[in-house]
């Protein structure tokens, strides 16, 4: 009786092992197909299915390295931000809030918009292109209209010690350059890059082509001005 306990016994060792190798060998043969793939839910199905192999740490680390080489080679700040949330203690994080901050000032270079610039700012206000970006958002201002020499100013001009022209516009058609206004304001000329500036915002204008022009609220130079920008067609 004792010997068929103890034949007993060792065929429930035998099975056990052989159950635990091919357990260990579908385990394989899953993270094989996985790393195959290559893909962020594969190996997201393999982590949920395996989370307690000794593999889903690999997988895991494979995950990371395929999600940071995405925000890496991303256009879209939610494929950086998707990383990030994922790994945030990653030692590649560093490298992620980088690209996180170069498709931010990407997108709002690409809006020529001092607004867009200014809010690039006040989000990175640590940046390394902070003075870089304060000159762009002065050139923006200064140049997006100018006059030309041989435009026509006309209305009750009065000039400063500085060389600044105060205009008051009484709302009757008045032509500034290209510019025709139709609203009484006060409009102040540049004289050095003749720049105009309006005393207020929502100030609007039209050009010789028909389009409108409107003030709008910027920083120069350190002090708030209302630049004219021209607003979108339709």
């Amino acid at each position: 009786m004792r010997r068929h306990v103890v034949i007993l016994g060792d065929i429930a060792c035998v099975l056990t092992v052989a159950l635990l190798m091919v357990g260990c060998s579908q385990t394989q043969r899953d993270f094989e197909q996985a790393t195959r793939q290559d893909t962020e839910q594969g190996y997201r199905d393999f982590i949920r299915a395996h989370e307690q192999h000794d593999l889903a740490r690999e997988a895991r680390t494979r995950l990371e390295s395929l999600m940071y080489r995405a925000a890496m080679n991303a256009a879209d700040e939610t494929v950086v931000h998707r990383f990030i949330a994922e790994f945030p203690n990653s030692e590649r994080a560093p490298e992620a809030q980088k690209r996180l901050e170069a498709i931010a000032l990407e997108t709002a270079r690409k809006q020529s918009s001092p607004a867009a610039l200014e809010a690039f700012l006040a989000t990175y206000p640590a940046t390394a292109q902070a003075d870089s970006v304060r000159k762009e958002i002065e050139a923006l201002v200064t140049q997006r209209f100018r006059l030309k020499a041989s435009d026509r100013i006309t209305g009750v001009v009065n000039i400063d010690m500085q060389g600044n022209w105060n205009l008051d516009v009484p709302g009757k058609g008045i032509k500034i350059g290209n510019l025709a206004f139709t609203e009484a304001s006060k409009i102040t000329i540049l004289m050095k890059d003749r720049t105009l500036l309006a005393e207020k915002a929502g100030i609007s204008a039209k050009d010789d082509s028909g389009r409108t022009w409107q003030s709008q609220k910027v920083k120069l130079q350190g002090r708030e001005v209302y630049a004219f920008f021209a607003l979108p067609l339709g």
